[in-house]
């Protein structure tokens, strides 16, 4: 799809950016032969009038085809035919030298075979490496029947003075063969920087991925110590409650829960204590661990409201947590 139109010399710009890039190369060259067949025209007008020879006769209705045939092609580009554009455009400017070596310049006294490796790398751009072979195929097979003709005779070569068209014709075509190659390295250039980009777009990517990664273990691995902390405390509660409900005597079932919670936690020791009468002491009553016995033997007990944690909590009737060891 066609996204946007520049001037009137710009090349249009489309979605698919190799379709641009081959775009640009195309609105380039047809804009040079048309800048060149101009002067071309006016040289022959003006220092031979109108042709009489064959050789003089075939150049001007070729740069004016050429001329013509390049204004037309540029306006298909427009439209956004462009490997259509350049199929016509490749092989009008093939057939050009094409008809002038085997019908009268051969293959040896005649600078038209320069055209060829032009086209060659003109059919390499704009349409990919297998049109570049397919005219490199077909531009040995004219050279070899321009051979063939010559030595049998069939063609005979008139070896013509120079005149002011052999050098501004060559030029024409060392111009488009430095366009050809400046165009090559830009794209060559750019094309390197895009991989570059890609490349370090690509490796910020896997580093977002992997920072993403590192964070989903990790919170699977806390939902995961969350899920079997609970499961544990779940598995505790549901063996207190049967031992609740299969011992009647509440001084072995304090000691057996206390087991079961220190078990289950993995606690070094657990302790239950009662308040009195007068709830001014938390009795200890039971436990588990090494010392809890010895514990509830010597009647250890702690005042309500006193200084350690026991006797904060037992006093205003809340949980505390600390970290001391």
């Amino acid at each position: 799809m066609l996204a946007r139109n520049g001037g009137l010399l710009a090349p249009p710009v489309f979605e698919d950016q190799e379709k641009t890039r081959r775009t640009r190369l195309l609105n380039t060259v047809l804009l040079t032969l048309i800048a060149a067949m101009i002067p071309v025209i006016v040289i022959i007008a003006v220092l031979y009038g109108l042709p009489t020879d064959p050789e003089g006769a075939f150049t001007l209705v070729t740069v004016i085809i050429v001329a013509t045939l390049a204004l037309i092609l540029l306006l298909l580009t427009r439209r956004g035919h462009v490997r259509l554009a350049s199929t016509v455009l490749l092989g009008a400017i093939w057939l050009v030298p094409t008809v002038w070596i085997l019908t009268a310049a051969g293959i040896k006294s005649d600078s038209s075979l320069l055209a060829y490796p032009l086209i060659i790398a003109l059919a390499g751009l704009l349409l990919g490496g297998r049109t570049a072979i397919f005219a490199t195929l077909l531009s040995a097979l004219v050279v070899l029947v321009a051979y063939f003709l010559e030595a049998t005779g069939l063609l005979v070569v008139h070896v013509e003075p120079l005149s002011i068209m052999d050098p501004v014709l060559a030029i024409v075509q060392l111009v488009l063969t430095g366009l050809l190659l400046r165009y090559a390295i830009k794209s060559m250039v750019e094309a390197i920087h895009r991989a570059q980009e890609n490349e370090l777009a690509q490796i910020q990517a896997n580093q977002e991925l992997k920072a993403l990664r590192d964070s989903l273990e990790l919170r699977v691995a806390d939902r995961t110590r969350d899920l079997e902390l609970r499961a544990v405390q779940l598995q505790a509660a549901t063996e207190v409650g049967r031992a609740v409900t299969s011992i009647l005597d509440a001084e072995p079932l304090m000691w057996q829960t206390a087991k079961l919670i220190a078990e289950r936690f993995a606690l070094y020791h657990v302790g239950i204590f009662r308040l009195d009468a007068a709830r001014e002491w938390a009795q200890y009553q039971a436990g588990a661990g090494e010392a809890s016995r010895r514990l509830a033997d010597q009647g250890f007990r702690l005042q309500v409201g006193g200084e350690s944690i026991i006797g904060s909590c037992t006093a205003h009737a809340q949980v505390r947590v600390t970290q001391d060891r």
